[in-house]
């Protein structure tokens, strides 16, 4: 979903969207230097056993479900605009729906893969962080559960550039249409220029197909996790 707006004075529309993806959340291992980087966005200082910090796909440089994908600046803009940014549920824009905060974010290439296009695969992988508490149990239990793992960004856009021809989109000289083939490579819309961040979202169905939450995480930190919320409840943490 998105709405397009004028940026300024130029005639140039660009788009606030979300662009989802489907992956898994990696739990991480709370370690002091992470607590550091996460202790930046706290009022009061945390322990390792009040919180719980995990790793999350948030987009890539594949072509998503509506047709799209970023571009390599894109990306690396989104890894820089999106650290300190709350994750919520379904881009409800509600306090209350604030569920974590992102204390990191890496562009990352994988020349291991190839994307559908056949570009080394890259994509952003952020780091967010939530506190142990009664609350976010059931959370935190879906997270580890694989039942909480797509995620949607939303964010503004200025650039949409048609992959055949490089036109703006949308172009009154192009007549390419997304999702068709020419010379053997599906066209689709590269986007750019990437002006500001909002949030980023859990969600069931993803525009991404990649994005989500990682899945390795260290086993015996995790298993800890009941007797961390048992001691914070009685006051012990």
């Amino acid at each position: 979903s998105f709405t397009r707006r004028r940026a300024g004075k130029s005639n140039r529309s660009w788009k606030e969207m979300n662009k989802s993806f489907k992956t898994g959340v990696t739990p991480c291992e709370t370690t002091s230097e992470e607590l550091t980087l996460i202790n930046k966005f706290t009022v009061k200082e945390l322990t390792a056993d009040e919180v719980f910090s995990f790793k999350v796909v948030l987009c890539d440089n594949e072509i998503d479900r509506d047709t799209e994908r970023f571009d390599d600046e894109a990306l690396k803009t989104i890894a820089e605009l999106f650290v300190g940014v709350t994750g919520i549920f379904d881009h409800t824009p509600s306090a209350k729906h604030q569920s974590a905060r992102i204390y990191a974010a890496d562009f990352v290439e994988d020349s291991s893969k190839k994307t559908s296009y056949g570009a080394t695969y890259k994509c952003v992988i952020a780091r967010a962080y939530m506190p142990i508490t009664d609350a976010n149990k059931d959370l935190i239990t879906e997270i580890l559960a694989g039942i909480k793992k797509e995620v949607s960004v939303s964010c503004a856009v200025r650039g949409r550039t048609c992959s055949v021809c490089g036109a703006d989109l949308p172009g009154i000289g192009c007549k390419h249409k997304k999702g068709e083939i020419y010379s053997g490579k599906k066209c689709h819309c590269v986007l750019s220029d990437v002006t500001d961040a909002y949030e980023w979202s859990f969600v069931a169905i993803p525009a991404q197909i990649k994005a989500g939450v990682t899945k390795s995480y260290e086993k015996e930190f995790y298993e800890n996790m009941e007797d961390c919320i048992k001691s914070i409840k009685e006051g012990n943490a």
